[in-house]
């Protein structure tokens, strides 16, 4: 009997951890296996063909917009004038500031880069009796400037109110 080697050298706690926790993760690996082969269900691309159908989008490629959707919109850019100060510093020009004039900062009625130093590629001096609202954005910022006037169209401009929110400084 001394010639046969025990599976298990030693009755460590350690040992009987570990071969437990060994266990375990084999278990649960064909347990997963099992399971997630039941979900798998592999499809020919062609049986979707009754389901799916190819859609034509008419939108114009210079406003974004799909035709006749914008009707709302339309109408309120008449009569709801935004006016947008955007901070931003000249090391984020070309990765913040110029996206945000290329994107979003032209559907506004008029917009102003406020940095520490002068651009010509940014424009600096509006005209203010042009507009009903301002609002300060960062360069960091992403504005769906038709959802900004819905929500201000209830607004009456000749009367002062402030909207914003105060955020955590982050460091």
């Amino acid at each position: 009997m001394r010639f046969i080697r025990p599976l298990f050298p030693g009755n460590s706690p350690v040992h009987i951890f570990f071969l437990g926790a060994l266990v375990g993760m084999f278990s649960f690996w064909i347990l997963d296996i099992r399971r997630s082969s039941e979900q798998l269900i592999v499809r020919n691309i062609y049986d979707f063909d009754d389901y799916v159908k190819p859609q034509k989008f008419h939108n114009d490629p210079e406003t974004g917009h799909h035709e006749g959707e914008d009707i709302l919109a339309a109408d309120l850019a008449k009569k709801v004038r935004v006016f947008v100060f955007v901070l931003t510093s000249p090391r984020n020009k070309m990765t913040k500031a110029i996206p945000v004039k290329t994107t979003w900062a032209r559907r506004f009625d008029g917009y102003l880069f406020i940095s520490s130093e002068n651009d010509k590629d940014l424009p600096a001096i509006p005209e203010i009796d042009k507009y009903d609202y301002f609002m300060k954005a960062d360069d960091d910022t992403f504005v769906i400037v038709e959802n900004l006037r819905y929500l201000l169209a209830g607004k009456n401009p000749n009367e002062p109110f402030l909207m914003g929110r105060r955020f955590k400084v982050i460091l």
